[in-house]
C-alpha cells in the first residue's frame, strides 16, 4: 500500500531491460505509515549475461540515493 514509483529503478541496454532495483521504507511503530529514517533495499537484479559491467553497482547507488534523499539514515537489505 506504500509503493512509491521513485523507489523503482530500471536498467536498460539497447532499449531492453537488463536490471532493476526496488527500495522503500520500514513501517512506523504503529504500522500506520512509514518510518523514513530506515530504508529497505528489497531487490537488486541484473540479467546474468549483463553482470560484471557495473549495472548492479549503479542500481545500488540509485537506491541508496533515493533512500537517503528521503531521510533514511540506515539502509537494510532483504
Amino acid at each position: 500500500p506504500y509503493f512509491d514509483p521513485a523507489g523503482l529503478h530500471l536498467a536498460f541496454e539497447d532499449g531492453k531491460p537488463v536490471g532493476l532495483a526496488l527500495a522503500g521504507f520500514v513501517p512506523n511503530a504503529g504500522r500506520t505509515g512509514l518510518d523514513h529514517s530506515a530504508g529497505v533495499i528489497s531487490l537488486i537484479a541484473v540479467l546474468p549475461s549483463c553482470r560484471r559491467r557495473g549495472i548492479g553497482t549503479r542500481l545500488l547507488e540509485l537506491t541508496e540515493g533515493y533512500l537517503s534523499g528521503r531521510g533514511a539514515r540506515v539502509a537494510l537489505a532483504g
